[in-house]
């Protein structure tokens, strides 16, 4: 599904990079999404900082605001559906469960035991 949008954004580079599943594989791929996934529990189950629907809307609303390219993010979220869930959870859920659990760990780093 992402690897035609993912293709398509790349079509416009000089330097066009090889598809997903060549730098990528399943295995690698299968334990990025177990980390995140992992991670939003940490974050739950831990630090009792469940990632809200609310902040997985301010997550999506900043990539659209920010992205340097938005016809591909319009892309990706065609290839979800155009569905508010589901773009949630693939694609701000992975950012934003990695950059709260960074910061949950920093502070419980700096804080002592």
């Amino acid at each position: 599904m992402f690897t035609g949008v993912i293709a398509s954004g790349r079509k416009e580079r000089p330097d066009p990079k090889p598809p997903l599943d060549a730098v990528m594989s399943q295995v690698q791929l299968e334990k990025k999404v177990t980390d995140y996934l992992r991670n939003s529990q940490a974050l739950e189950d831990y630090w009792q900082r469940p990632i809200t629907a609310e902040q997985l809307q301010v997550e999506m609303d900043s990539m659209a605001q920010h992205t340097k390219k938005p016809e591909v993010l319009r892309e990706l979220f065609t290839a979800l559906g155009n569905d508010p869930f589901v773009i949630a959870e693939c694609l701000a859920r992975p950012l934003l469960s990695e950059r709260l659990f960074r910061s949950a760990l920093a502070f419980q780093n700096t804080s002592g035991p």
